[in-house]
């Protein structure tokens, strides 16, 4: 079980909100935690392409700086032009704040590939353009029950889920 002082989620959290966003969270979960004496849970997902270094990584939302997902998806895709390694992956960090202090946090990840087109209806964001090769499916073309199974979200919920049964046994 990862459990940690709020100090030390600090520094875990870092490694993928960063900078002035990661200190503006844990801020807010800190002042929501004294406030309201209950426990604070967040959590971030982002995609992660190897030929782009990992972006876009945190900025997923906002790569590009552009207001929908088919503009950000055709942003990675002319990104990717000519790109020898395709690989990339879904990660999601959980974290949850108690009020004593221990802080839980789960990770999660789903890798695959880039797409060279969209392909599927289903889902949102990247979806369209990240590739599963085990499924030979992006992830627009899963069933919701399919997606679930191996994604990144699902993954990290998963541990999450353990972490927090095993850290209430305890407490």
């Amino acid at each position: 079980m990862k459990t940690k002082h709020i100090t030390e989620a600090v520094m875990h959290a870092v490694f993928f909100i960063c900078g002035m966003l990661a200190i503006a969270f844990v801020a807010l979960i800190s002042l929501y935690i004294i406030t309201a004496g209950l426990p604070a849970i967040g959590d971030d997902s982002g995609l992660c392409v190897d030929w782009l270094q990992g972006a876009p990584g945190i900025y997923s939302a906002r790569y590009g700086n552009l207001d929908s997902d088919p503009a950000r998806c055709a942003l990675l895709l002319q990104n990717m032009r000519g790109a020898t390694n395709r690989a990339a992956h879904f990660h999601t960090s959980i974290c949850c704040a108690f009020p004593n202090g221990d802080v839980l946090t789960a990770d999660g990840d789903c890798h695959g590939t880039i797409a060279f087109a969209p392909m599927g209806e289903r889902g949102f964001g990247y979806d369209p353009v990240f590739f599963v090769p085990e499924k030979r499916r992006t992830f627009a073309q899963l069933t919701a029950e399919e997606k679930n199974e191996i994604s990144h979200r699902g993954n990290a919920l998963r541990v999450f889920a353990a972490e927090l049964k095993e850290y209430l046994e305890k407490h």
